[in-house]
């Protein structure tokens, strides 16, 4: 799979990229935003150091919060 390329240096396009491809309704919900909101979560996602801190911020696009751990029954 390709990845796009954000308008961002290959840290951000990469980590930003693996965490839209991990949540779906994130990607759609960003596909679907103006340029200029699109430009604002990208000013945003350059702040964020790791690929865990990005990741949380994409599923905050969406109102996720952290799981919780798989239970054994």
């Amino acid at each position: 799979m390709k990845m796009k390329n954000f308008g961002a240096d290959d840290r951000v396009s990469t980590h930003f990229g693996r965490a839209l491809a991990a949540n779906a309704q994130a990607l759609i919900r960003f596909d679907a935003m103006t340029p200029e909101q699109k430009k604002q979560v990208l000013d945003r996602v350059r702040g964020l150091k790791t690929m865990e801190e990005t990741q949380d911020f994409v599923n905050s696009l969406v109102g996720w919060q952290e799981g919780h751990p798989p239970y054994q029954l």
